[in-house]
């Protein structure tokens, strides 16, 4: 059965940019209790007027473009995420709410996200578990729901996603859009940083140390690299838009995202061929001398960055303060790993320090910098099974879309996304994002139901 659109296509953007300036106006408020109402107003008329598809994209859009950082640029955005009950829940369970309405009444039978769906169910029976385990270990009920949320959002997410009527014919659309977000943060980090309001970072400042933008500046560079491979037209403000997220991804000065897009570039040209070929390698050239500048110049962000780089070196792990703590950190959990090797802490339950550490953090024995610990502390053996097999399905979608899907672009994407997705396996060896980090994990379980619903499309035979 064919979803039959009930909002007018042309009434939509209108109605997307005043939700988006609600949840700004909202955010910007001091007080919660006002942002609370400007809030719950907003999603009573979602929930009442709005279709899925548009509360959908209020969630995404707000999750972009409203930052969580405190002392970075924009800084106001950061009260759209403070509380106990965010704005980001009340989207999300207004999204299940509409999202089943939608089906009783249209009688459309419901879909599941494909090969993600085993996954993630397996991921919703360890995290029920881990919470179970985390209460009777001593846990207050704050803490387990705190490491609760960002899981839920990963395993429901994909599920409300194909289950939204239009996103089934929106695969490029929503690709274009996700782009386009990306171009619009590359400018917003960049202004940040010429202005010197970006995240302090020494004498300095960056651009975005969240690592959802970072993300999205990366997605739109690999996806350019990897049209150019596969004869993909791409809108000409994309090709504008590349060089403003080179810009702003260099200027975080993440070392993670360093190691991922090296690699991504890496990845997508072993797969490059002939003239193809040769553009790409000029194009990871190109980047290779922006770091060898740095060398030869006596310092200014290209020296900050060659130095960033440079600490990738295994010899410079221990140089600071803060690699000392990851350190002391990953004994600690281990040691805790090996005395719950089966069920681990539980959710909520924080890791005891038997040995030192070069300092301490609020929240930090909540957390792991190593993603696959802190899933075998919190759910278990089992849970880190499940990790690995989700991110395995997440590269076998990727593949998949880029070796069938029938749209070039969208194709390009797949391999972009595979070599993200690959990237992350190292980025979470010193950072934990999937499941842990709200905001990325949103995204994240967005690109699952997006991959979920392309891989559904047949390249045609002959294209």
């Amino acid at each position: 059965m064919r979803y039959a659109p009930r909002l007018p296509v042309d009434l939509a953007p209108p109605l997307l940019i005043v939700a988006a300036a609600l949840l700004v106006v909202a955010a910007a408020s001091a007080g919660g209790s006002v942002m609370l109402a400007a809030f719950t107003a907003l999603v009573a008329a979602g929930y009442a007027v709005f279709r899925p598809w548009l509360v959908f994209s209020v969630l995404l859009l707000a999750v972009v473009l409203l930052e969580d950082d405190k002392s970075g640029f924009l800084s106001f955005t950061s009260g759209f995420y403070d509380g106990t009950i965010v704005p980001t829940d009340l989207l999300f369970a207004t999204l299940i709410a509409a999202v089943t309405v939608d089906l009783a009444r249209t009688g459309v039978r419901p879909q599941t996200p494909g090969p993600f769906a085993a996954p993630l169910v397996a991921l919703l029976l360890v995290s029920l578990g881990g919470a179970v385990t985390g209460h009777y270990d001593g846990a207050t009920l704050h803490a387990v729901l705190s490491q609760l949320r960002p899981l839920l959002y990963l395993i429901v997410l994909p599920f409300l996603y194909v289950n939204i009527g239009p996103a089934r014919d929106a695969t490029r659309k929503l690709l274009l859009a996700a782009m386009a977000l990306a171009g619009i943060k590359a400018v917003e980090g960049l202004i940040g940083f010429v202005l010197g309001q970006g995240h302090p970072l020494n004498d300095g400042v960056l651009t975005y140390i969240s690592p959802a933008p970072n993300w999205l500046l990366l997605f739109l560079l690999l996806t350019l690299l990897a049209a150019s491979l596969e004869g993909a037209r791409t809108p000409a403000w994309s090709k504008l838009g590349a060089p403003l997220a080179f810009a702003a991804l260099l200027f975080a000065f993440r070392r993670s995202f360093y190691i991922a897009g090296a690699f991504g570039f890496g990845l997508i040209l072993v797969v490059a061929r002939g003239a193809k070929g040769r553009r790409a390698a000029v194009a990871a050239g190109a980047i290779a001398v922006v770091f060898a500048l740095g060398g030869l110049l006596g310092g200014g962000p290209v020296r900050a960055v060659t130095d960033r780089a440079l600490s990738l070196n295994p010899a410079e792990v221990s140089s600071t303060t803060e690699d000392r703590y990851r350190v002391g950190e990953r004994r600690n959990v281990v040691w805790q790993v090996r005395h719950h090797p089966v069920m681990g802490l539980g959710l909520g339950v924080p890791w005891s320090a038997h040995y030192p550490l070069s300092f301490e953090y609020s929240g930090g024995r909540q957390y792991t910098h190593v993603v696959a610990l802190w899933y075998w502390l919190k759910l278990g053996i089992a849970g880190l099974a499940v990790y690995l097999w989700l991110m395995a399905t997440a590269l076998w979608a990727s593949y998949r879309v880029w070796r069938k899907h029938p749209d070039a672009l969208v194709r390009s994407a797949g391999l972009a996304l595979l070599a993200m997705f690959i990237g992350l396996l190292f980025m979470e060896t010193t950072q934990s994002f999937t499941g842990v980090e709200p905001r990325f994990t949103i995204i994240e379980a967005a690109t699952f139901g997006w991959l979920a619903v392309a891989m559904r499309a047949r390249r045609t035979i002959g294209a």
